[in-house]
């Protein structure tokens, strides 16, 4: 489960090399080129799905572990996205088991289904999580990409610039909701220093919402930073593949670092975000984002500022 560009098809391109079993996607056929309309179970046809590999339809599953399948269950959309859309926690945990997918007998036609599968099928979850300044510059990466690929037109360019840009008409869209909505109550004059304030109040309800539904659920959880796969690579391979009980046959695949973006914002701005997200994020939420925020030295923690 993850808050979308988080480094889920890293993750899940991981467990499938060094496993040699597949992973599975609530988004059957149309996922960026990921996804299949193959349900892992013929009797569910609603899902989940194969996820596949370029070049890899010899699809299996193990006899034995867990079946890595990617959700991002609710309240993560992007662009002008009203207040009263966010989710409730029942409606959060229902929808991690949302599914998307062109049925197998309407490829010609592209029509996409939307439906569910029951929650009690999944017996525990990894809950990713990347550092929030990246996570957002990284959605607005996403969706550059996405118009260009679509042929629509835009003004914006791939960088700080371009961000800011973007970030401006997107406060612009929301403001009058952000201002009225009783969700911002305690932050609105802090979301009027943050670019894109509404995506780091998503991403702080997304992991709030995350965390209760594996405790609602009752289900063992492994909380996966991605920044370990830098810091920590192979304990975290280790870690990931012993939680899903799989064995390890292959050698993973590389890793790329990628850049981090906290210089896409002022002091000033960081201040505000640290501060909000503080504010929103729950005590269980808190415990495991605070890094992103503050550094532990030997006299204590100390703001990255």
């Amino acid at each position: 489960m993850s808050f979308p560009n988080s480094g889920t098809t890293y993750t899940k391109h991981l467990v499938h090399t060094v496993s040699g079993y597949n992973t599975a996607s609530n988004y059957g056929n149309y996922d960026e080129g990921t996804g299949t309309n193959t349900p892992i179970w013929e009797e569910l046809s609603n899902g989940p799905f194969y996820s596949a590999e370029i070049g890899d339809k010899n699809w299996t599953i193990p006899s034995t572990g867990f079946i890595l399948t990617k959700t991002h269950c609710s309240s993560y959309c992007f662009w002008a996205c009203k207040s009263n859309q966010y989710s409730t926690a029942a409606q959060f945990s229902r929808r991690c088991g949302h599914t998307s997918y062109i049925p197998r007998d309407n490829n010609a036609t592209s029509i996409l289904v939307r439906s569910y599968y029951s929650t009690s099928l999944v017996k525990r979850a990894v809950h990713l999580i990347r550092d929030p300044f990246s996570n957002i510059v990284a959605r607005f990466h996403y969706r550059i990409k996405k118009l260009t690929r679509q042929n629509e037109t835009h003004n914006y360019t791939l960088d700080k610039d371009g961000f800011r840009t973007m970030c401006s008409e997107l406060d612009a869209r929301v403001k009058d909701d952000v201002m009225s909505s009783p969700f911002y109550r305690d932050v609105r004059d802090l979301v009027k220093v943050i670019p894109c304030s509404s995506d780091f109040f998503r991403w702080t309800q997304w992991h709030n919402l995350a965390h209760i539904t594996t405790l609602d659920l009752d289900l063992p959880t492994l909380i996966l930073h991605y920044e370990n796969y830098t810091h920590n690579f192979n304990q975290t391979v280790d870690l990931l593949h012993n939680f899903l009980q799989l064995d390890m046959k292959n050698k993973p695949p590389l890793f790329v670092i990628g850049k981090t973006y906290r210089d896409y914002f002022t002091r000033e701005e960081r201040t505000a975000i640290k501060q909000m997200v503080e504010k929103l994020a729950t005590k269980k939420t808190w415990e495991n984002i605070h890094h992103y925020f503050y550094q532990e030295t030997p006299n204590g923690f100390t703001w990255l500022r």
